[in-house]
């Protein structure tokens, strides 16, 4: 079996790419459904360093919008206001689900800048004041 013969789980539609949508991080679930989390255009650059892909990178804050992909169909959630540059997607217990950065970094005072959120099934941040 080739690449191309291999069966197609989801795809960034045509009218999302025409919209400035990109997918930057995905992750799969428990039950097999598969979650993308889409950002805009307007919100990336991009590093020197790596290429390809993964040299995207979003600017803080943005919004961004949760793909939730099953055979029941898919189900997308909104999320505004994201104030950390996430590297991670993890779904949870409670169709909660989590972003999580690989680093953090200490602000002018010495205090750690939070590097993961866990959001609600509405996309609200958990937890805490919104970002």
């Amino acid at each position: 079996m080739t690449i191309d013969e291999l069966p197609v789980a989801w795809r960034l539609s045509p009218e999302d790419v025409q919209a400035g949508w990109r997918a930057l991080w995905w992750t799969v679930g428990p039950a097999g459904e598969l979650a993308v989390m889409l950002v805009q255009r307007r919100y990336l650059s991009r590093d020197k360093y790596p290429r390809g892909w993964i040299g995207w990178r979003a600017e803080t804050p943005f919004d961004g919008e949760l793909v939730i992909a099953s055979g029941h169909g898919q189900r997308r959630i909104p999320v505004e206001g994201i104030d950390m540059r996430p590297s991670h997607l993890a779904l949870l217990p409670g169709s909660r689900f989590l972003l999580a950065s690989g680093r953090t970094h200490r602000d002018p005072e010495g205090t750690w800048w939070k590097n993961a959120v866990v959001y609600s099934p509405e996309g609200l941040p958990e937890g805490g004041p919104p970002p």
